[in-house]
């Protein structure tokens, strides 16, 4: 694990490298890109033994616009040796924002879903682009930049990169009564279930006082159980822990969660708690 800090001030906060990854083998591996306003991680994922092989994470100075201050996410490409690699068999890049709506299947359509999602982030079908997840229920429609799309088009000319929101990943399948929080650095996804998926929102928050607020107004708007209802913390530092330890004195079952069933880690990975990355980690390769 290093700690590092690049010309722009982009923190190097995490690398850990599994001896498995063979450079020779980069064709049959997935590279998978979590981007935010605020951070970049990425890992390497063989879908073969179905294992994260490398993980990597960096804080940006101050917040990432796309096509106004790309030099940042640009100077973490050109510093490492794995990234620009073109022959990956699949790119993944799941963005983390505030730009997107659930609609359900029912009212779904592609003009309706332009039209909410401008009206609730400002998304201009000339500037930004689309993304649509469909799920049993609903569907998951993220708008991001299209500087993001030509910047990532430059890095990878030759190779289809999919872009999709990070909730694609978040959003799970479930019929336990329970709350899921997702703290980025500067962004909190709160998610609820009572049979079945019923409510997700991303907040801008700066201290655990506005995370503890969200976390249980979303309590009381869900008409949740502070007794008996179960709330899972995911975060990307020590974050989470600090809002189990506070949410404790409201919400009786507070759990630090865990990583995606299945997922194949080295020992080199226990540096890092178990909550950790779960948006990245927590991905389907056959979607």
């Amino acid at each position: 694990m290093a700690l590092t800090t690049l010309a722009y001030h982009i923190e190097n906060k995490l690398t850990i490298k599994s001896d498995k990854l063979d450079i020779d083998k980069l064709s049959t591996y997935h590279l998978n890109m979590l981007l935010s306003p605020y951070e970049f991680s990425f890992s390497v994922y063989d879908p073969i033994d179905n294992r994260c092989l490398r993980l990597e994470s960096f804080t940006f100075p101050e917040k990432h616009v796309p096509g106004k201050n790309d030099k940042m996410l640009l100077e973490i490409f050109e510093a490492n040796h794995v990234l620009p690699a073109a022959f990956w068999k699949k790119i993944n890049i799941f963005i983390s924002n505030r730009s997107y709506s659930i609609i359900p299947n029912e009212i779904y359509s592609l003009e309706t879903a332009k039209k909410i999602l401008g009206f609730d982030s400002q998304w201009n079908e000339e500037k930004d682009s689309m993304s649509v997840q469909e799920h049993s229920q609903f569907h998951i429609v993220s708008g991001y930049s299209k500087e993001i799309n030509n910047f990532f088009k430059q890095l990878y000319p030759n190779r289809k990169v999919n872009i999709n929101p990070v909730l694609k990943n978040l959003i799970t399948q479930t019929y336990e009564t329970k709350m899921t929080v997702f703290l980025d650095e500067k962004l909190l996804t709160i998610v609820a279930y009572k049979n079945g998926f019923s409510f997700c929102n991303t907040y801008d928050y700066k201290n655990m006082d506005d995370a503890i607020y969200y976390s249980m107004l979303v309590y009381k708007e869900m008409n949740m159980n502070p007794e008996t209802v179960r709330t899972y913390v995911y975060g990307n530092s020590e974050n989470a822990s600090i809002l189990q330890t506070r949410l404790f004195k409201y919400i009786r079952y507070v759990l630090l969660g865990k990583r995606p069933e299945g997922l194949k880690f080295c020992y080199k990975f226990d540096l890092i708690e178990d909550n950790r990355f779960f948006g990245l980690l927590n991905y389907s390769p056959n979607d």
